[in-house]
């Protein structure tokens, strides 16, 4: 689903910038 698949990329996005800091 395409609301699934965004939602997961943004929370991948979110731990992504997490640990770059």
């Amino acid at each position: 689903m395409k609301s699934l698949k965004t939602l997961l990329f943004s929370a991948t996005l979110s731990t992504a910038a997490t640990a770059g800091l």
